[in-house]
């Protein structure tokens, strides 16, 4: 599930699904067309995000960059953390230690 709080996306679940990628597109549709500066993420409930999402999520921050609209990772899971480590994403989305989420 997806939900949209001001600026923050939070993915309520913990294995995000193609149906959340689908809503989460929405999501960042709505902030950019708002005229919203800064989009955050949450993945503080999430151990699982399917490959369709985060290459959304890599292609939308490129994107965003060009136009000056920040786009992070304000939250995120301690075992999702870890895999966006392994991955190098973690410097990518620019998530510092203080953003791990313990489980």
């Amino acid at each position: 599930m997806i939900i949209l709080n001001g600026n923050i996306i939070i993915v309520d679940s913990e294995r995000a699904t193609l149906d959340d990628k689908m809503h989460f597109e929405r999501a960042v549709i709505t902030l950019i067309q708002s005229g919203t500066k800064s989009i955050s993420i949450d993945l503080s409930k999430t151990v699982y995000l399917p490959s369709e999402m985060m290459g959304f999520m890599m292609w939308k921050k490129k994107e965003l960059v060009d136009i000056k609209i920040e786009f992070k990772i304000s939250a995120i899971n301690s075992s999702l953390k870890k895999i966006f480590d392994n991955a190098m994403l973690s410097q990518f989305f620019e998530i510092d230690m203080n953003t791990d989420v313990t489980e």
